[in-house]
């Protein structure tokens, strides 16, 4: 067979994996973000961390891109491409990824254990009046990263657990 024909073939059934694993990568998210939102799940983390996450999407979105990996590693397969240029690829995209959730996880994890040491501690409660350095309000709610105090002027301000934690505070009767 001519070395062109082949190669066309062999672009053209790669083309062909892309479009089908980008069909398949759609309908993944779509299903996979329709039976998270049944079961709720972001409203159960609102619950449970205090804050708005957008966990549905997030693991619906990571469903997609899986398939659109698996997608492009079979496609460059079936152009011949080497299991070295594949790992090395493949190695490098999880090394960002690594890196951006390390980043991302960066002030969470400090504040997530500075809020679990108070709610443990009990050391701060709801309706308390606290003074952190120069900012004085009662305690509205505390949830698992942040303590949300409100001043005498009716302003929310927002503190992180892990500055309550690390700072001087006092906490007024």
């Amino acid at each position: 067979m001519n070395p062109l024909y082949q190669l066309a073939a062999q672009l053209l059934m790669a083309f062909a994996v892309l479009l089908i694993g980008g069909i398949i990568g759609k309908l993944v998210e779509k299903t996979v973000g329709r039976t998270l939102h049944e079961l709720e799940l972001n409203i159960l983390f609102r619950r449970m961390l205090g804050t708005k996450v957008m966990l549905e999407e997030l693991l619906s979105g990571a469903a997609k891109w899986l398939i659109y990996v698996m997608t492009l590693l079979i496609a460059l397969k079936q152009l011949g491409i080497e299991n070295i240029v594949l790992y090395t690829l493949l190695g490098s995209i999880l090394l960002f990824c690594l890196i951006g959730l390390l980043l991302g996880l960066r002030d969470f994890i400090p504040n997530a254990v500075s809020g679990l040491l108070l709610y443990k501690r009990g050391t701060i409660t709801e309706g308390d009046i606290i003074k952190v350095k120069d900012i004085e309000g009662r305690v509205k709610s505390i949830t698992l990263v942040q303590t949300i105090l409100e001043t005498k002027n009716k302003d929310s301000i927002y503190i992180p657990n892990a500055a309550l934690v690390r700072e001087f505070w006092k906490k007024k009767k």
